[in-house]
């Protein structure tokens, strides 16, 4: 990608100073040629923007973009095409992005970040009723303006994006790649099956706000898997119990907002931005009534003379194929349905159920991919009388989260239900599920069998893993799970 450098001139605009940098490109301060105005220049990277219909489709998608005016959206002024350099210009913005404030001085005050959530509810319905998805909503995409005196910060939503186009053009999640920021990702965007909608946004801005309470994002990693075991598997933590949360008094009543708008089934979650806004405000008045956050007007066009400048560090935006549904402000907060979750059959590539494995030489087909349970011996496709009786232990997967175990196994015959395995979680509610075990194969090494939720499956996920067992030497036996894409889950249970 070019490097610009102060004074050069490049489409028209003298570049004034680099503001910044990410993963889609470099983003410059600049003169405009004819205007006495400073504007925000990005020059999309042409690692991502080589190819000709990618061009076309991102200055189309800039073209619809640009119709959003809204105080809470920062502006697109104009957007071309430069020696094959794509670049586009907006509104500068003359401040810090939310993620900087929160390195500098940690997590925000109650009130400050119920008056961020709320403003970037405003501009994200308004873009989701004008047919636009967001996509990367997080605290690095949140401008916060310096304000006159006497007046607050400006908050504006900023970076919407190119990841459609790309993954449009290019099949990239096909491909098994992800444009997304995985620390505050809707579960749903790592299901390349799945149709995102406006929820996936709430759930980003769930994530956005729970960093801005506590300092941290909700769920804590540092590879992509581990932050998508958080969002897909982990139980919605509570921001009044993270310790720097707790020291400043943030009331519980947020926590309540959070199980809301992190619920892992869509479905559960606010209907809108608006929605999820109106339920913090309700918390926030509930322990400060004297100084209630003032209801929320619903998103209009107006004009955005007046405004102090604001500054920029994005990327462009980008268009879903269908517009979003016209969404309706709840009047109280449901409590999330503690239904079965149910994650599609491919979540990604890095995550996907095997549809077939293989175990001591026995190649086992997946019954809930559609295949069929066979063994390598007919003859030995009873369970072997060692493994029934009552186990219990503790499993734990790569990123070192463990569980409580409970299995209970009696005779059987391959294919046929065989008993019950129990799994509570050691962290967070300890939310537990209950699964029917299927007896698969049997060898000379082990049995493996394929779990079934039951009816009290609670908030298990079917991920179509397989398990293997072994007895070892010393009577206990061994655990292994294994195909659900994160690593093999493993640990030693013993006779009860």
């Amino acid at each position: 990608m070019q490097e610009l450098t102060s004074g050069q001139v490049f489409a028209g605009y003298i570049v004034q100073r680099r503001l910044g940098a990410g993963g889609m490109g470099s983003v410059y301060l600049a003169r405009h040629p004819r205007l006495p105005r400073l504007d925000a220049l990005k020059l999309l990277d042409r690692s991502w923007t080589g190819d000709d219909d990618i061009r076309a489709r991102f200055l189309c998608e800039a073209d619809h973009v640009a119709r959003l005016q809204h105080p809470n959206i920062v502006t697109v002024y104009d957007r071309g095409r430069e020696d094959d350099q794509l670049w586009i210009s907006m509104e500068y913005i003359d401040g810090d992005d939310a993620a900087t404030v929160l390195r500098a001085h940690g997590a925000l005050s109650a009130g400050r970040a119920v008056r961020i959530l709320s403003e970037v509810a405003k501009g994200l319905d308004f873009a989701h009723e004008s047919g636009v998805l967001h996509r990367d909503v997080k605290p690095a995409n949140i401008l916060l303006g310096r304000p006159p005196r006497d007046q607050d910060e400006s908050v504006v939503l900023t970076d919407f994006g190119i990841a459609k186009v790309l993954e449009d053009t290019q099949g990239l999640t096909r491909t098994g790649i992800l444009l997304v920021s995985f620390p505050y990702a809707a579960p749903e965007q790592f299901d390349p099956e799945a149709d995102l909608d406006a929820r996936a946004d709430v759930y980003s801005l769930g994530c956005t706000f729970y960093h801005l309470l506590t300092g941290s994002p909700p769920y804590a990693g540092t590879t992509p898997q581990q932050f998508m075991h958080g969002h897909l598997y982990v139980p919605i933590p509570r921001p009044s119990r993270v310790p720097a949360a707790r020291e400043a008094g943030l009331s519980p009543a947020f926590d309540e907002v959070i199980e809301y708008a992190l619920a892992k089934d869509r479905g559960d979650r606010p209907p809108s931005c608006r929605a999820l806004a109106a339920a913090a405000q309700r918390a926030l008045a509930s322990v400060s009534p004297i100084q209630p956050v003032p209801a929320m007007q619903p998103p209009t066009q107006r004009s955005r003379s007046g405004q102090s400048s604001r500054a920029f560090t994005a990327a462009p935006h980008e268009v879903i194929s269908q517009r979003a549904q016209a969404i309706s402000t709840p009047v109280h907060i449901p409590r999330p349905r503690r239904s079965m979750l149910v994650i599609l059959s491919a979540i990604i590539a890095a995550c996907a159920v095997v549809a077939g494995v293989t175990v001591a030489g026995i190649k086992v087909f997946d019954v809930v991919n559609g295949g069929e349970t066979t063994a390598a011996d007919p003859s030995a496709d009873v369970l072997p009388g060692g493994y029934a009786g009552t186990w219990a232990g503790s499993i734990s997967d790569p990123v070192g989260l463990s569980f409580d175990v409970l299995l209970t196994l009696r005779a059987g015959r391959v294919g046929e239900e065989v008993g019950t395995l129990s799994q509570t979680a050691k962290f967070g509610s300890k939310d537990g599920c209950e699964s029917r075990v299927l007896l698969k194969s049997v060898s000379s090494t082990g049995v493996t069998f394929q779990e079934r939720l039951s009816g009290n499956a609670g908030k298990c996920v079917e991920t179509g893993a397989t398990t293997t067992l072994e007895l070892v030497a010393d009577g206990s036996l061994g655990f292994r799970m294994s195909g659900i894409g994160l690593g093999e889950i493993t640990g030693t249970l013993h006779r009860q």
